[in-house]
């Protein structure tokens, strides 16, 4: 049976359902019905009949590194979405990206109403700065990851990036002016 839904929930009523594979579908949501199914989940490679197999598929509720540890972790984790769901976000990821020298810090301790130092270090790894809004008669916090810009750290940066987040990308115009000027 091959799936081509973005939802797996059409299975969900096939109590003596024993084996899918759905590999290399377009699967990305998992209802929590799923965790009826007697046939256990699996995102690895094929072992054999009895499972129903996921992988190659784009999932991302629950993300696979949960369904890989069974299907407590992902009552547990579908508990936690239930909880989050009743009460209100007050915290925002916002990363601040781009090359060396282009004025991310500047502008995140201009945001937070910090005076303009010219003699600014750069950012050697990820400043967090924490950052209070208030907005629709509620606070909120805004965490502003300050990414340092240099190229050598680059390759790090992406162990922090998530789709959640609010992306602020920096540039410096007047560094291309002054290439051309010079160059």
């Amino acid at each position: 049976m091959e799936i081509k839904s973005a939802t797996f929930s059409p299975l969900t009523g096939l109590r003596r359902l024993k084996h899918v594979d759905a590999e290399s579908n377009n699967v990305t949501t998992l209802p929590p019905a799923i965790l009826d199914l007697k046939p256990e989940l699996e995102v690895g490679d094929y072992t054999g009949e009895g499972k129903i197999y996921l992988k190659g598929n784009p999932l991302e509720n629950p993300p696979p590194e949960i369904i890989r540890r069974g299907k407590e972790a992902m009552r547990a984790y579908f508990r936690q979405l239930e909880e989050e769901e009743a009460r209100p976000v007050n915290e925002v990821k916002a990363l601040f990206v781009g090359d060396g020298g282009a004025g991310k810090t500047c502008l995140i301790k201009r945001l937070l109403e910090q005076g303009y130092n010219p003699e600014e270090n750069q950012t050697d790894g990820i400043d967090i700065h924490h950052w209070p809004v208030k907005t629709g008669g509620r606070e909120i916090t805004v965490n502003a990851w300050d990414f340092g810009g240099q190229e050598i750290m680059h390759a790090t940066h992406q162990f922090f990036l998530s789709k959640r987040s609010l992306y602020i990308l920096v540039l410096d115009g007047q560094a291309k002016m002054k290439k051309r000027n010079t160059g």
